[in-house]
């Protein structure tokens, strides 16, 4: 369980990296 939790966690985290990182950029 806990591992599903942490997953989800850096799931979240890296999707909302990866979307400043493209608005940022401007391709999205």
């Amino acid at each position: 369980m806990a591992e599903a939790i942490a997953f989800d966690i850096a799931g979240e985290l890296i999707t909302k990296l990866i979307s400043r990182a493209s608005s940022r950029i401007g391709v999205w």
